[in-house]
């Protein structure tokens, strides 16, 4: 019985340590993410252009002449389509 009961002690001393560890980890996250608010959002826009620029950079690398199809008018149609 009394290992039980030292188990259970032990048990609850642990759950303080482990209750304030997690605080502490959370309050050095808010405040980390309270001292960069300035500088996420316009790092996560530079991320996403900086994505957008690449897909259409490598699309147009490798892809086919998009203006190959179409008719211009006149001072452009005397271009031939792969200048163009």
């Amino acid at each position: 019985m009394n290992n039980i009961l030292s188990d259970i002690n032990t048990h609850n001393a642990l759950s303080p340590t482990l209750a304030s560890i997690f605080k502490s980890i959370y309050q050095k996250t808010i405040s980390f993410l309270e001292n960069s608010s300035n500088q996420f959002p316009p790092f996560l826009l530079r991320l996403i252009l900086a994505y957008e620029f690449w897909e259409a950079g490598i699309m147009k690398f490798e892809g086919n002449n998009w203006f190959g199809h179409i008719t211009f008018p006149l001072p452009f149609n005397l271009l031939p389509n792969d200048m163009l």
